[in-house]
């Protein structure tokens, strides 16, 4: 996919609807309004922005996104095109853009439970554990795309379970 610098999406919504045609238990993207589809591959492509140190150079130093990039190789070492998103980013685009769908987004509060090493009745006393940060990106997103193109940020994970 050919990107300019003024794009939102590392996807288009007919490109996103060819890739969920393939998928599974798509029920959620098909159910979708195309407003609501154009907004979840957006808010996942800033998602996957923010939680990547992608590989390499940007192609342009005023796009808007993470991609495109040059000198770039994919995992079987055939150098991408500097104007080419990776199918990879593409389909984590989708895989998060459907999770987002779902009703999970990164936005959601954590959990009481979740984040603590010790909370304490009375007198009150919580202490939180530094080493916990809430799943933003899901696993099978993570894995779509692959360490050759970059690396999950926090804490250096490279997947949430």
């Amino acid at each position: 996919m050919s990107i300019t610098v003024s794009t939102d999406s590392y996807i288009s919504v007919d490109d996103a609807d060819t890739y969920f045609a393939a998928r599974l238990e798509s029920g959620s993207w098909d159910d979708a309004t195309d407003d609501n589809q154009e907004r979840a591959l957006k808010q996942a492509t800033r998602l996957l922005d923010q939680s990547y140190d992608w590989f390499s150079l940007l192609t342009d130093e005023d796009q808007a996104l993470g991609w495109p990039r040059q000198g770039v190789y994919d995992c079987e070492i055939r150098l991408l095109d500097e104007d080419t998103i990776p199918t990879q980013v593409e389909n984590a685009t989708c895989e998060l853009a459907i999770y987002l769908l779902d009703g999970n987004t990164a936005d959601r509060p954590v959990l009481l439970g979740q984040g603590f090493k010790r909370a304490k009745v009375g007198p009150i006393e919580i202490e939180a554990d530094r080493a916990f940060t809430p799943e933003t990106i899901p696993e099978k997103v993570a894995l779509a795309v692959t360490e050759c193109l970059g690396v999950l940020k926090s804490s250096g994970k490279r997947t949430f379970r």
